[in-house]
Order: structure tokens, then C-alpha cells, then sequence
């Protein structure tokens, strides 16, 4: 055989070689990068049901703190209400027992 004929014959079989092996590394990263989407899928998937457990929660929260919220106001306002008119009775004692002339001339 000449040269130029073992060139020619190792060179069809290198590019067989070659070929298969590329097809060879382009499945492999193909399967690879399948498989790893999957799995970030399954994760992404994983992610977004917490979130929506958790935003279940925040607005429970944020439904019990407006309540807390107007029956405190509740409790402030009729505390306020109270005191006030508390305050109008002591001062109305006070002035009874400070006078005791008014309080005698009334009873006359």
C-alpha cells in the first residue's frame, strides 16, 4: 500500500471515530442537562407550593392583627368613654364634699 492510500483508508475510519464519538458526548450532556431540568422543575414546583402556604398564613395573620386591631380600639374607646365620665362624678363628689354650705343650702 502506498502512503497515500493508508492516509485515505485511517482517515474515513478516524472520521467515524470522531463522529461517533460526538454523538457519543452530545447525548450524554443531553441526558444530563434533561435530567437536571427535571430535577429543578420538581424543586421550582417544591418552591412555589411553600409560597402559597405561606401567603395562606400571612393573611390569616394579617386578618387576626386587623381584628385584634378594631377590638383594641373597641376597648380604648369605651375606656376613654368611661373615664370621662368618671371624672365628670369625682368632680361632682368633690365639689359636694369641698362645700359643704352649697350642699346644706340645697337640701333646704
Amino acid at each position: 500500500m502506498k502512503v497515500e492510500e493508508l492516509v485515505t483508508v485511517s482517515g474515513g475510519e478516524m472520521d467515524d471515530h470522531l463522529k461517533n464519538e460526538f454523538e457519543n458526548i452530545t447525548r450524554t450532556i443531553l441526558s444530563n442537562q434533561t435530567q437536571a431540568l427535571g430535577k429543578v422543575e420538581k424543586e421550582i414546583g417544591q418552591v412555589w407550593r411553600q409560597m402559597g402556604i405561606m401567603y395562606g398564613q400571612v393573611s390569616n395573620s394579617i386578618k387576626i392583627l386587623e381584628r385584634v386591631k378594631s377590638i383594641s380600639e373597641g376597648y380604648v374607646n369605651k375606656t376613654s368613654k368611661n373615664l370621662g365620665t368618671m371624672e365628670g362624678t369625682v368632680e361632682g363628689l368633690t365639689d359636694r364634699f369641698v362645700n359643704p354650705e352649697r350642699r346644706e343650702a340645697s337640701l333646704f
